[in-house]
């Protein structure tokens, strides 16, 4: 495995994949839709906990910059 120094070199725009985890599916969905508004995204369930209390989903979508790719992250 080679070792990556410094910040990866990311060329904008370009689809970016998103992990969310959370345990009110509804709302969860609801605050995904809110989120990404008029972005287009691909959202996919990938995954439920044993117990089924928690949820992730798998969320692509486009960004344009790096300050948006991190406006969006803060936003899940």
């Amino acid at each position: 495995m080679k070792e990556l120094k410094g910040k990866p070199n990311i060329e904008y725009p370009c689809n970016w994949s998103y992990k969310v985890i959370g345990e009110e599916i509804i709302e969860l969905e609801i605050a995904i839709k809110e989120i990404t508004n008029m972005r287009d995204p691909k959202i996919k369930q990938t995954n439920k906990s044993k117990t089924g209390k928690y949820i992730t989903y798998d969320i692509q979508i486009l960004v344009h910059s790096e300050v948006d790719r991190y406006a969006i992250f803060d936003l899940f």
